[in-house]
């Protein structure tokens, strides 16, 4: 979990990257809110998506889109890619895994997981259903997280099969003992809505800026690949600084201000970074990567957030 005083609320907000092969990053965001055991795998209905403001048709489900072939590779985005005109395009057609995708998630070279996932995903997109691009590496760090998750959690499941079996340790200081955790990737919610938007208003409960009664209004997009690849190494050592850099990228206005730097983001009052993190984890469109469970051993809540791409390098068939 994140430490300081943002742990609560913005630890869902950092984008980071899973670790790469080596070591480094810290694993992905959307960490609050772990399920118990018997909450995986629940969820095959369809409600409201927390927040309300993803746009409209939001659910959150773990069933399969009946416009999915997973014989043909052919998947449907829980978010999507907008086109330059607003529209948003959601099917993705995606290749069988080779040799030669197994060795670009097995270089031990990459100190940033969100660069690999990017060089992966920008291999094995084939193309992307009415829309007249070539799915280049730029296209796949464009891609929101939520989505690149989705296809990486797809292209596991399709690769190396359903089934989870992982260890981890209890991170009680008074236990740390080791606890198997099994469940099926095709019980994971995945939060989708109908379509994307370029811009997001969000109304903050109190002004943001000095001097500027109308900074409580802040315009805001949704993080991308780009933005888990510039936040990726700094997630691991001061998830407040990724923050920083998180918003400094992602908030657009902020009441009668355009440009928001580094400098500004991290002058925010604490309560405001809060609410923009909170929004960021609710409004992403995705799965819930975020398991929580209880130690057989003392009894005490363990809550990680499942690392797809750790998982993918360190399984077989």
């Amino acid at each position: 979990m994140f430490r300081g005083e943002e742990a609560a609320s913005l630890d869902a907000a950092v984008v980071a990257a899973p670790a790469p092969s080596g070591g480094g990053a810290a694993d992905a965001a959307r960490r609050a809110g772990g399920r118990s055991a018997a909450d995986v795998g629940a969820g095959s209905g369809e409600s409201g998506a927390a927040g309300g403001s993803g746009g409209s048709g939001e659910s959150a489900g773990s069933a399969v889109p009946p416009a999915e072939d997973w014989a043909a590779g052919r998947l449907v985005l829980p978010g999507g890619i907008l086109d330059a005109d607003g529209g948003c395009h959601k099917v993705v057609r995606v290749r069988e895994l080779t040799g030669r995708d197994e060795e670009v998630l097995s270089d031990r070279r990459y100190r940033n997981g969100a660069r690999q996932v990017t060089d992966l995903l920008a291999r094995v997109i084939v193309e992307v259903e009415g829309l007249d691009r070539e799915p280049d590496r730029e296209f796949a760090a464009g891609m929101l997280v939520g989505d690149r998750d989705y296809l990486l959690l797809r292209l596991r499941q399709l690769t190396l099969g359903d089934a989870v079996h992982q260890v981890v340790r209890c991170p009680s200081t008074a236990c740390g003992e080791r606890i198997d955790i099994e469940f099926l990737i095709s019980e994971i919610p995945v939060r989708r809505v109908d379509a994307v938007r370029p811009r997001y208003a969000l109304a903050l409960s109190r002004p943001a800026l000095e001097g500027d009664a109308s900074s409580d209004r802040c315009v805001l997009r949704l993080p991308t690949g780009a933005d888990q690849e510039a936040i990726a190494e700094l997630a691991g050592t001061n998830p407040a600084i990724a923050n920083t850099k998180l918003f400094s990228r992602v908030v657009l206005e902020l009441g009668r201000t355009r440009r928001i730097d580094e400098a500004l983001a991290q002058e925010l009052p604490l309560v405001v970074r809060q609410e923009i993190g909170r929004f960021l984890r609710d409004t992403m469109p995705g799965p819930d990567l975020a398991i929580g469970v209880q130690c057989p051993h003392c009894g005490g809540d363990v809550a990680y957030a499942f690392d797809l791409q750790l998982f993918f390098l360190t399984s077989g068939p």
